[in-house]
Formats: C-alpha cells, sequence, structure tokens
C-alpha cells in the first residue's frame, strides 16, 4: 500500500524531497512494480522521478559521454552519440528485457537496484565509468567500481540521488559484448561477457574483462588483465581465459551454476580473442 506520493519537479525539490528518511524513489518502474506485486510493502512515501528534465539526456565531450541518471535503454540504444562513442553500451541497452521494458527501463534505476544479471553494468565498468551523486548543498564523484557492492548494496549516503554516469570511450580498442539468456528476447542475464583489447603488432597493450551474472559484486578481472599486459596475444589466449576463470572463483567461491557457467566464460573469450587474433592490427 502507498500511503504518500511525491513527483518533484525538479532536481533541487527532488533533493529537498530525500532529506528525511523512508522514502522509495521510481523512475521506470520495471523494477519496483515487479516487486510491488510480489507483496513489498513501500515504507514512507513514494517519489516519482519520471518527469524530471534534468535527469535526461546525453552529453559527449571530448574523451568521454555522460549519461543522466532518468535517460532510458531504449534512449540510449537509439542515440546517435551512443552509436558512434560507446557502442558496447547501445548493444548492452538494446539487449534489455523487451522494447516496452527498454522505453520505461532508465540506467540509473539498472545501476542503482544492481542486479547481478543487470545489463548495462559489466560495459560501464569496462569504460572505467564515474557516477555523480547529488545531495543537499553536495555533489559526490565515485568510481563506478566502489559505489556498487555486493548482493545488490551500493553506496548511496543518506540524502543522495544519482544524477549522471560518466564512462570513458573506447578508443583504439577491439570490443564485444556476448549476453547468455534462456531466450532471445524478455531474456534475463545467466551470463555476460564484456571484453575490450588494444594491441599493437600483436602485443597486448591492455586487456579489459568484466563478466555479469557470475560475480556477488559486479566487477572487471583486474588481475587477469594485468598479467598478461605486454605478452603476444596469439601464445596467451587459452590461458587468459583459464585465468579468467580462475580469478571468478578467487572472488566469489564454486556455486552450483559454476559447473555450466565457467567452460561458457573461457569458450567466449577464447572465441573472441582468437578472432581479434586474426584481424589487422585496430
Amino acid at each position: 500500500m502507498i500511503k504518500s506520493f511525491v513527483k518533484p519537479k525538479g532536481i533541487q525539490e527532488l533533493i529537498q524531497s530525500i532529506k528525511e528518511d523512508n522514502y522509495t524513489i521510481i523512475a521506470g518502474g520495471t523494477d519496483l512494480m515487479v516487486e510491488l506485486h510480489n507483496g513489498k510493502e513501500i515504507k514512507g512515501k513514494l517519489i516519482d522521478i519520471s518527469t524530471i528534465g534534468a535527469l535526461k539526456g546525453i552529453k559527449n565531450y571530448e574523451d568521454e559521454v555522460t549519461i543522466m541518471a532518468g535517460t532510458t535503454h531504449g534512449e540510449i540504444e537509439k542515440s546517435e552519440i551512443i552509436k558512434k562513442e560507446l557502442p558496447i553500451l547501445g548493444k548492452a541497452c538494446s539487449l534489455v528485457g523487451s522494447t516496452l521494458i527498454r522505453n520505461r527501463g532508465t540506467i540509473g534505476g539498472n545501476i542503482v537496484n544492481n542486479a547481478n544479471c543487470a545489463d548495462s553494468i559489466p560495459p560501464l565498468l569496462l569504460c572505467d565509468a564515474v557516477v555523480c551523486l547529488k545531495s543537499f548543498g553536495r555533489d559526490r564523484v565515485v568510481r563506478l567500481d566502489d559505489f556498487l557492492g555486493k548482493n545488490g548494496a551500493v553506496a548511496l549516503e543518506k540524502g543522495e540521488v544519482l544524477y549522471s554516469i560518466t564512462a570513458k570511450k573506447l578508443e583504439g580498442y577491439n570490443w564485444s559484448l556476448v549476453k547468455v539468456g534462456r531466450r532471445k528476447s524478455l531474456s534475463i542475464s545467466r551470463l555476460t561477457l564484456a571484453i575490450a583489447l588494444k594491441k599493437r603488432e600483436g602485443i597486448i597493450e591492455e586487456l579489459r574483462i568484466c563478466p555479469g551474472a557470475m560475480l556477488s559484486k559486479h566487477g572487471r578481472l583486474y588481475e587477469t588483465e594485468n598479467k598478461f599486459r605486454g605478452k603476444a596475444l596469439k601464445d596467451c589466449i587459452e590461458s587468459i581465459a583459464e585465468s579468467a576463470v580462475q580469478e571468478v572463483e578467487a572472488l566469489s567461491g564454486r556455486r552450483w551454476s559454476s559447473e555450466y557457467k565457467e567452460p561458457v566464460l573461457k569458450g567466449l573469450i577464447i572465441r573472441t580473442l582468437e578472432e581479434w587474433g586474426q584481424k589487422h592490427e585496430a
């Protein structure tokens, strides 16, 4: 049962509304409405931010792109800026649920809800994203990697709201995003792989790997990334894949799903790197 409903007209009114405890923010509602249907009780007031114009839009800068938190997956997918400058995120948003969900669900909601299967998070982590958090009289910028906690927790402080997300462009990188689900549409990720590689004359300059729906906390495989910097790609493809699987186990332990997820992760990494190894230099 909803006891109190508030619909702020702008950012400052929103910040005033969240000064006190006991509130729930709704943007697209694609997660919250399911939770309400399943019996979740909203304590305090429900704050609808879906019509705040300042929370919508995409801005292009020299080496990064800023996306306002209230921008929908559909808007990101169709954005010419995203298609040109951050296509890996555009692909991720195109894989979210159905057309209806993409047109309602927001990237900010996907991040704050921090589900293990969130489609937009792996490519954002791959692009060294940071989040801007607004509160009364203060803005705070935090690495997305630090903002996301274990088991759906996020580092939102009292009175803060997610305002925007800024991601670095993957210039000079090969990139790939693969989502594995049980069906082609309306699919919840069983496993996601976001991977990027910068190489010169066959030597790895930088490798980035971020699996989704495999870890208790979203994150990149930094140990594996660092281990193979400066090595010839053709000589270590199998080793990279094996290292990635081992690092996943070290971070989250072996789970009942590991039996099928780990071979899939290994196979996707090998297939992707072998394909890139056969291409001319990017």
